[in-house]
């Protein structure tokens, strides 16, 4: 989402529609189609993680504040709102509840034996904070992860030992359990696989290893070694020290989605993930296929390293971990549908199905005859759904079937170009303090002079003369 033909200024404009589109499960068109809205900053902060709240209403983050350097961890909705920070946080690891308000993490306690901190649950729906088990020293190694709604699994390291634990702690009671203790070893991290279990990386001196956490059906937690992070359906899918997401399909093959990946996130139901790259936000389909950019990343901005998506699948967000100050960006996703019109003379051999490359330059031979775009000018690829055929022109309608995001700016110099009438027509739908959320909105706007679609394998180029947009958001 995830731009030197003359054209007609009376037929020259874009349509836009943006309305509310009820999803329950992301169809592979309409994973092909997803576009960001609303992509705003939340945070300058550095931020090592992100999670969403499970009713979608707000996201939790943690790292460190910009203006201090101090750990904290924060709750703020995806727009304009106010922003919360967690009583005393001792470190910028923390996990949100599956299914319900709770966010825990580290709060600092006053001890003897330097700095220290007890595991607390804030539940955010009464404001009620608890703690589970006894203070402990603070350390780099404190993650936490809920395994489901009652087991919360979480390391500890003790630098002076060489010695790093793995540990459950039951919220209806009783002390954490030390599932697993390691020499010489410093954990990474602990993750969700997506298929509800957990997955716990500890960096050692032959290199990085990998533990399954899982929750057996008598109630007990098993740790096992684990090779593959995600599964489904006999496809795997796994991020390597390298940045190359793969895609495995047996034990002996495999495929390289992308490369310089520097975090996913995966959602099973709808066999779908995003993923970022330093300065991208893309989207795919866990069984295959191209992924689609929903965001370009500036340059000028810190680079991303993490991404997160909202349960009610609506949202999204992604931020950075590697500088100070760094950043938590939030999105809305939405469905993006353009189609084009193109004038060719009547002699032309536009018929439904043949592709369209739209550029502002062509190349030609020695007889002056068209013979394929400037592929470095290239802006959109359209394919003829229907023709209009008159006496002196053709009018060529098509459908845009790229997989790149950011069409609609290509085309038209913005991503939201200014109406030609002035105003646009906008519905906005909120209620009390609720932040307002855009359902839908159109205007027409003009396409950028001089654009023209090129009909493959032909010498035949069209000058562009409208471009129709519909954008739909995704609702919970």
């Amino acid at each position: 989402m995830p731009r030197q033909c003359a054209h007609r200024a009376g037929l020259a404009g874009a349509m836009l529609v943006l309305c509310c589109v009820p999803v329950r499960a992301l169809e592979p068109e309409v994973i092909g189609a997803l576009t960001l809205f609303e992509w705003r900053r939340v945070s300058d902060a550095r931020v090592l993680n992100a999670q969403w709240l499970a009713d979608g209403s707000a996201v939790a983050y943690g790292g460190y504040a910009p203006e201090t350097g101090e750990p904290f961890v924060a709750v703020a909705p995806p727009g304009p709102g106010n922003t919360r920070r967690l009583t005393g946080a001792a470190s910028p690891h923390f996990a949100v509840a599956p299914r319900a308000r709770t966010v825990a993490y580290w709060q600092s306690v006053a001890s003897e034996h330097g700095a220290s901190a007890e595991l607390s649950l804030l539940d955010l729906s009464v404001d009620l904070t608890s703690t589970l088990g006894a203070p402990r020293s603070v350390n780099p190694a404190m993650h936490i992860a809920w395994l489901d709604d009652t087991h919360l699994i979480f390391t500890f390291e003790r630098p002076e030992a060489g010695v790093a634990s793995l540990f459950a702690a039951d919220t209806r009671g009783g002390p954490p359990e030390e599932l697993l203790r390691l020499d010489g070893c410093s954990w990474t991290s602990l993750e969700p696989t997506g298929a509800g279990d957990l997955l716990a990386s500890v960096r050692s001196a032959p290199g990085l290893r990998r533990y399954l956490v899982s929750l057996e059906e008598s109630g007990t937690v098993s740790v096992v070694p684990a090779d593959i992070a995600f599964a489904l359906d006999g496809a795997a899918l796994e991020l390597d020290a390298d940045g190359q997401l793969i895609r495995s399909t047996s034990r002996t093959e495999a495929t390289i989605v992308d490369t310089g990946v520097t975090g996913l996130c995966i959602r099973r139901a709808d066999e779908a993930l995003i993923y970022t790259k330093s300065h991208s936000l893309l989207v795919a389909a866990l069984g295959g296929g191209e992924p689609r950019l929903l965001q370009t990343h500036s340059q000028h901005l810190p680079a991303l390293s993490g991404c997160a998506w909202s349960p009610m699948i609506a949202d999204v967000c992604a931020w950075s971990s590697t500088s100070l100050p760094g950043g938590l960006w939030c999105g809305r996703l939405g469905t993006e549908t353009v189609t084009g019109r193109f004038r060719f003379s009547p002699d032309s051999t536009v018929i439904g199905g043949r592709r369209l490359w739209v550029a502002p330059r062509f190349l030609v031979d020695d007889a002056g005859v068209v013979t394929e775009p400037d592929w470095k000018t290239l802006k959109a690829c359209f394919e003829v759904t229907r023709v209009l055929r008159a006496s002196d022109f053709i009018i060529a309608e098509a459908r845009s079937i790229g997989t790149q995001g950011g069409t609609v700016k290509r085309l038209t110099g913005s991503p939201d170009p200014p109406p030609l009438d002035g105003e646009g027509g906008h519905i906005r739908i909120g209620t009390g303090d609720e932040r307002p959320m855009e359902w839908m909105s159109s205007f027409r706007a003009r396409p950028i002079p001089g654009l023209a679609g090129w009909l493959e394998g032909t010498s035949e180029v069209g000058a562009m003369l409208s471009v129709d947009v519909e954008r739909r958001a995704l609702a919970p």
